[in-house]
């Protein structure tokens, strides 16, 4: 199968957020992704890195991919007599793969962070019942603590969540972070679950 045949603009990040390189990537099945390079490498492939789509850069997203082998291989294009070059990797950041469903949405919130005194604003990018992804300017850590209430409908729902990844974003002064709900009761998860389906079927119902 031609990787090229669907491939996307994307930029490859290190796992310290800087800059690798642009390139191209196909999303063949689930759980992998293909890095397509239109020239050879010539610096050393990390074995975990970040990819970001350049289409998508108002929904914060990025893949965190494991290179199944950090030596390209050769594509070659015989129609064109042109060669790219192939690196196949893994991830588990495909939408199909989380186990609770998601929505995006950008609602700002004032929230305690770990380590700073005072409530600091942050824009939630999407919201499950199991957890956020929200970005912000401070530069926090995984295992740190964030506190905020969550504002829908009639519902004001105090949360807390764990950090559980950092990640880039196409904007150098703003990182991403994905986290988990802890010590949710079941009636302010049952609230969050209800939110997360009625916009859901919403957005779906205004793309129509």
């Amino acid at each position: 199968m031609n990787p090229l045949l669907h491939a996307e603009k994307c930029t490859l990040y290190s796992m310290d957020f800087n800059i690798i390189k642009r390139a191209k990537f196909d999303h063949p099945d689930v759980a992998s992704i293909t890095i397509i390079f239109e020239d050879e490498p010539d610096f050393e492939i990390p074995k975990e890195f970040y990819v970001m789509p350049e289409n998508t850069k108002d929904d914060f997203i990025t893949y965190h991919c494991v290179a199944k082998s950090t030596t390209p291989s050769e594509f070659c294009v015989f129609s064109t007599k042109r060669t790219y070059y192939i690196i196949e990797t893994e991830t588990e950041d495909t939408p199909k793969l989380r186990e609770e469903l998601r929505v995006n949405i950008s609602m700002k919130v004032e929230a305690v962070l770990d380590g700073i005194p005072t409530p600091q604003s942050i824009t939630i990018k999407n919201v499950s019942a199991g957890g956020i992804m929200f970005v912000s300017e401070h530069r926090l850590e995984p295992g740190m603590l964030v506190s905020f209430s969550f504002a829908f409908g009639n519902n004001v729902v105090p949360v807390k969540a764990h950090i559980v990844r950092v990640r880039p974003t196409h904007l150098p002064d703003i990182f991403c972070y994905s986290c988990r709900f802890v010590d949710l009761p079941r009636q302010s998860e049952a609230a969050i679950r209800n939110f997360v389906f009625t916009e859901d079927l919403r957005q779906k119902r205004s793309k129509l």
